[in-house]
């Protein structure tokens, strides 16, 4: 499915869901959900219900090579990602 985004080019973006529990291995949900955009090949992250998309994502996703974008609704990010972004 990701792929016939791209094709067309479009951008994949996953909600952020931050009230899902912690996944059943025992990892943050960041790092969970980072890994499994890695692994489908997708583009980042949809914050809509967030006031800012928590930088351990951003951590998470620089450290395991996968650049994965962030994008919120609303308001001012709690912590932003990196400096100068919103």
């Amino acid at each position: 499915m990701v792929a016939d985004f791209h094709r067309r080019g479009v951008k994949v973006l996953f909600p952020a869901m931050p009230w899902t529990p912690a996944p059943r291995e025992g990892v943050p949900l960041w790092e969970a959900k980072i890994r499994d955009l890695a692994a489908i090949g997708a583009d980042g992250i949809n914050g809509d219900t967030m006031g800012g998309i928590p930088v351990d994502y951003r951590k998470t996703s620089d450290r395991v090579g996968h650049v994965s974008s962030s994008s919120r609704n609303a308001g001012f990010p709690t912590r932003p990602c990196s400096p100068g972004t919103t």
